[in-house]
């Protein structure tokens, strides 16, 4: 039977009806401890317990506890950026070849490069780094992980081989895949997981995706993330208010070394405004940003008008 530890911690729940003071841990006789660093819960498996407990931030419900499982993905996709002028089927890995990528993931996990993945060469060179999360049935959020994509579009852990592990209380999951300036995408349907690497390819077109034209559709075949979303905001637009062109052209302006604040001026470097990722970022003049971002606009298939001022989203749930 569960019981109260009189721990005096931060509380957390104030007064219950019966004046009991509930501090950050609940205790049980004996078993596993589950912690998201608010609150501790202790129990057997299987053991039941006897009330609900909650305040704006914990809720612990009458059932049963469960030990969370390690899942294992392998997922494959493509960014349409990087594939822009290819010719091997190969996304370009310019910014690893001029050292351009940083070790630490630009996502909120922050994790490390390790295991000189940035010296591998050939089809497993890494492109960039991405964001893979897993969604409950409800669409929550429930895991969250920095990867590594190669060249020919696997994303592996941040050792540069190793498939990509979850900690989680369920098999059946949706799994998003998101990249810095690219609209992310996910699968339409739960995927089922286990303790044995999944792999799931996004990029064949053979894998149904969540919402409508989720994907670009590269040299007729290869299915690739939408590129030119500069400004993060989950929109890809090049002419109109909120418009990602504008955010090119802020970055080109706005960089210390562009004394003469000149709309040509280019740059080298790790930034969202490098739409085909290859190192540079140009608003004006040659092989500039901003066309590249036209170009995806104006072949979006619901684009038949070929319009500069068409807009479309990100295809994920809120």
């Amino acid at each position: 039977m569960n019981r109260i530890c009189p721990i005096l911690l931060v509380y957390l729940l104030g007064y219950m009806s019966y004046g009991q003071q509930l501090a950050n841990q609940v205790c049980g006789t004996s078993g596993e401890e589950v912690s998201n660093s608010e609150i501790i819960l202790n129990h057997t498996s299987g053991e039941f317990v006897s009330s609900t407990i909650n305040n704006s931030e914990i809720t612990l419900t009458q059932g049963f506890q469960q030990t969370a499982q390690m899942l294992y993905i392998s997922p494959k996709a493509m960014l349409q950026g990087a594939l822009i002028g290819a010719t091997d089927g190969l996304m370009r890995d310019n910014l690893r070849v001029s050292n351009n990528l940083p070790n630490a993931s630009p996502y909120e996990e922050g994790i490390v490069e390790s295991n000189n993945a940035f010296t591998v060469t050939g089809n497993d060179a890494i492109v960039d780094w991405a964001q893979v999360k897993i969604r409950n049935a409800d669409h929550k959020v429930v895991g969250v992980k920095s990867a590594l994509l190669q060249r020919d579009g696997d994303l592996v852990s941040a050792d540069g081989v190793s498939p990509l592990q979850f900690s989680a209380y369920g098999k059946e999951y949706f799994v998003e895949i998101n990249h810095r300036n690219h609209l992310g995408t996910m699968t339409k349907d739960p995927i089922t997981l286990s303790g044995i690497p999944t792999s799931l390819n996004f990029t064949l077109g053979t894998l149904p995706t969540y919402g409508n034209y989720a994907q670009a559709v590269v040299d007729d075949s290869t299915f690739a993330l939408w590129a030119g979303d500069v400004n993060n905001n989950g929109i890809v637009r090049y002419l109109g208010p909120g418009n990602d062109t504008n955010s090119i052209k802020d970055a080109v302006l706005g960089h210390p070394a562009n004394t003469t604040i000149s709309n040509y001026f280019p740059f080298t470097g790790y930034h969202n405004a490098d739409i085909n990722l290859n190192g540079v970022i140009r608003y004006l003049g040659p092989s500039n940003d901003t066309n590249i971002l036209k170009d995806i606009i104006r072949s979006h298939p619901l684009n038949t008008s070929l319009s500069n001022y068409f807009l479309f989203l990100e295809q994920l749930p809120n």
